[in-house]
Protein backbone atom coordinates (compact mmCIF):
# COMPACT_ATOMS: atom_id res chain seq x y z
CA UNK A 1 0.00 0.00 0.00
CA UNK A 2 2.85 2.57 0.63
CA UNK A 3 4.31 1.99 -3.07
CA UNK A 4 1.15 2.77 -4.10
CA UNK A 5 0.91 5.98 -2.84
CA UNK A 6 4.35 6.92 -2.69
CA UNK A 7 3.85 6.48 -6.53
CA UNK A 8 0.96 8.32 -7.44
CA UNK A 9 2.02 11.01 -4.57
CA UNK A 10 5.64 11.44 -7.28
CA UNK A 11 3.11 11.16 -10.17
CA UNK A 12 0.97 13.93 -9.09
CA UNK A 13 4.79 16.17 -7.93
CA UNK A 14 5.75 15.10 -11.33
CA UNK A 15 2.94 16.64 -13.30
CA UNK A 16 2.36 19.58 -11.19
CA UNK A 17 5.71 20.64 -11.85
CA UNK A 18 5.40 20.19 -15.33
CA UNK A 19 4.08 22.88 -17.57
CA UNK A 20 1.43 22.85 -19.55
CA UNK A 21 2.74 25.68 -22.11
CA UNK A 22 5.52 25.20 -24.87
CA UNK A 23 8.93 26.38 -23.81
CA UNK A 24 9.46 27.15 -27.16
CA UNK A 25 7.11 29.94 -27.58
CA UNK A 26 7.36 33.17 -25.78
CA UNK A 27 5.57 35.87 -26.37
CA UNK A 28 6.98 38.40 -24.60
CA UNK A 29 9.74 40.54 -26.66
CA UNK A 30 12.42 43.02 -24.97
CA UNK A 31 13.91 46.00 -26.64
CA UNK A 32 17.39 47.83 -26.60
CA UNK A 33 15.95 51.34 -27.14
CA UNK A 34 19.00 53.43 -27.88
CA UNK A 35 18.49 57.20 -27.19
CA UNK A 36 20.47 59.16 -29.65
CA UNK A 37 19.45 62.70 -28.18
CA UNK A 38 21.37 61.85 -24.98
CA UNK A 39 23.79 60.22 -26.82
CA UNK A 40 24.67 63.52 -28.51
CA UNK A 41 23.98 65.47 -25.17
CA UNK A 42 26.78 63.08 -23.75
CA UNK A 43 29.18 63.73 -26.52
CA UNK A 44 28.80 67.24 -26.29
CA UNK A 45 29.49 67.29 -22.80
CA UNK A 46 32.61 65.84 -22.91
CA UNK A 47 33.92 67.74 -26.01
CA UNK A 48 33.95 65.19 -28.14
CA UNK A 49 31.92 66.54 -31.07
CA UNK A 50 33.97 69.13 -31.21
CA UNK A 51 36.69 67.32 -33.08
CA UNK A 52 35.78 67.12 -37.16
CA UNK A 53 36.76 63.84 -37.10
CA UNK A 54 34.54 62.58 -34.11
CA UNK A 55 31.23 62.07 -35.81
CA UNK A 56 30.18 58.66 -34.15
CA UNK A 57 28.35 58.74 -31.93
CA UNK A 58 27.94 55.13 -30.64
CA UNK A 59 31.08 52.59 -31.43
CA UNK A 60 30.65 50.07 -29.21
CA UNK A 61 29.14 46.66 -29.34
CA UNK A 62 25.43 45.84 -28.35
CA UNK A 63 24.38 42.33 -26.66
CA UNK A 64 20.79 41.27 -27.10
CA UNK A 65 19.06 38.09 -26.53
CA UNK A 66 17.24 36.29 -28.71
CA UNK A 67 13.80 37.97 -28.81
CA UNK A 68 15.25 41.44 -28.41
CA UNK A 69 14.52 44.50 -30.35
CA UNK A 70 17.01 47.20 -31.19
CA UNK A 71 14.99 50.64 -31.34
CA UNK A 72 17.43 54.00 -32.33
CA UNK A 73 15.10 56.83 -31.65
CA UNK A 74 15.58 60.76 -31.46
CA UNK A 75 14.93 63.70 -32.50
CA UNK A 76 18.46 64.01 -34.02
CA UNK A 77 17.18 60.86 -36.18
CA UNK A 78 14.61 63.30 -37.77
CA UNK A 79 17.12 66.54 -38.05
CA UNK A 80 19.99 64.52 -40.07
CA UNK A 81 17.08 62.54 -42.29
CA UNK A 82 17.12 60.78 -44.68
CA UNK A 83 19.22 58.36 -42.83
CA UNK A 84 21.20 54.81 -44.59
CA UNK A 85 21.00 52.36 -42.49
CA UNK A 86 23.14 49.24 -43.74
CA UNK A 87 22.77 46.23 -41.80
CA UNK A 88 25.42 43.67 -42.11
CA UNK A 89 25.92 43.13 -46.03
CA UNK A 90 22.24 43.81 -46.59
CA UNK A 91 20.94 46.61 -49.17
CA UNK A 92 20.59 49.33 -47.38
CA UNK A 93 17.57 50.99 -46.40
CA UNK A 94 16.98 54.84 -46.72
CA UNK A 95 14.57 56.22 -43.77
CA UNK A 96 13.29 59.50 -42.59
CA UNK A 97 11.71 59.39 -38.98
CA UNK A 98 12.62 59.92 -35.51
CA UNK A 99 12.72 56.09 -34.34
CA UNK A 100 14.03 52.85 -36.24
CA UNK A 101 13.44 49.18 -34.74
CA UNK A 102 15.35 45.75 -35.88
CA UNK A 103 14.26 42.68 -35.25
CA UNK A 104 16.74 40.01 -33.82
CA UNK A 105 15.45 37.51 -36.39
CA UNK A 106 17.03 40.46 -39.11
CA UNK A 107 20.27 40.50 -37.53
CA UNK A 108 23.45 37.75 -37.22
CA UNK A 109 26.24 37.56 -34.36
CA UNK A 110 28.38 39.76 -35.36
CA UNK A 111 26.90 41.92 -38.01
CA UNK A 112 27.24 45.79 -37.92
CA UNK A 113 24.47 48.12 -38.06
CA UNK A 114 25.98 51.28 -39.92
CA UNK A 115 23.77 54.94 -39.76
CA UNK A 116 24.67 57.84 -41.89
CA UNK A 117 23.11 61.02 -42.21
CA UNK A 118 21.83 62.92 -45.17
CA UNK A 119 25.78 64.19 -45.87
CA UNK A 120 26.96 60.54 -45.44
CA UNK A 121 28.80 61.27 -42.26
CA UNK A 122 28.54 57.39 -40.34
CA UNK A 123 27.16 58.48 -36.52
CA UNK A 124 26.15 54.70 -35.57
CA UNK A 125 28.71 52.19 -36.29
CA UNK A 126 28.32 49.21 -33.49
CA UNK A 127 28.67 45.34 -33.38
CA UNK A 128 25.94 43.14 -32.77
CA UNK A 129 26.48 40.02 -30.23
CA UNK A 130 23.58 37.26 -30.10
Amino acid sequence: MRKYILLIVMVLAWSACSSTHPKSVKSQSKSVIIDLDEEVRLKASSMQLRDSQSTILIDEPIYIGDNDEVSFKGDFMQESSPMTITIGNKDSITFSGKSFTIKTSDLKDGEKIQIRDQAGKIFVDVAVSL
